[in-house]
């Protein structure tokens, strides 16, 4: 018969991980953090939903390793037994079905996009300047504010926070947490360069926010 307090005893043992343990789940949330996207990398318009999955499927999967972490080598009951052989396999599916969120989660911007009074201006180069190869392209906003990344999208997009989308005759080449960008190396002949103020998720605003400038380097 066990002591009177031996359960308890047992039951705080289970509950105090070992520095190994707390190592290879370190370990694991590292290793998550590096594979899996965060949410605030859904570049390119999205709104995040694939990417919320993919984050909460990836906690699944520390916490599934971490109770297995807990579990193993203790003397439990025959369901617990059962189970513990499947637990690393069912935190690695979750692992994989976290990669492959966005085949089976939607990722089209939200059809209630906010309306913003923001107002974006292009202050270099000049309209019609003619500059050299290397063009430092400077930005003006009013009314809006750019922001850091965030890593989990908030509920409702707010109206005056966003990013800056630039794009060089049409084809993009920075999604920018500032108001300068610089162009190096440009061919000689006519440019044009186009700012767009968008919202956190980096889709555009319900008006669009958008400068464009022309400029020839000689």
């Amino acid at each position: 018969m066990p002591r009177p307090g031996s359960r308890l005893r047992l039951r705080l043992r289970l509950s105090r991980p070992t520095g190994r343990d707390v190592a290879l789940v370190g370990g694991a949330v590292v290793a998550s953090s590096i594979w899996v996207p965060a949410p605030a990398w859904a570049h390119g318009g999205l709104s995040g939903p694939s990417d919320n999955v993919a984050t909460f499927l990836v906690i699944g999967a520390i916490v599934v390793i971490f109770t297995w972490l807990r579990l193993r080598g203790r003397d439990l009951d025959r369901a617990r037994r059962r189970m513990l052989p499947a637990m690393p396999a069912a935190a690695a599916l979750m692992v994989v079905a976290a990669v492959l969120t966005p085949t089976f989660v939607s990722t089209k911007p939200s059809k209630n996009r906010p309306a913003t009074a923001a107002r974006l201006q292009i202050l270099s180069p000049a309209p019609g300047a003619h500059t050299g190869q290397n063009v430092d392209v400077k930005l003006a906003l009013r009314g809006g504010k750019v922001v850091p990344q965030a890593e989990v999208l908030p509920p409702k997009l707010p109206s005056a926070q966003g990013h800056i989308h630039v794009r060089l005759d049409g084809n993009l080449i920075s999604m920018s947490y500032g108001l300068d960008e610089k162009l190096t190396n440009l061919s000689p002949g006519p440019h044009a360069v186009q700012a767009e103020y968008v919202a956190v998720d980096h889709a555009p605003f319900k008006n669009d926010v958008v400068a464009t400038v022309l400029f020839t380097v000689d």
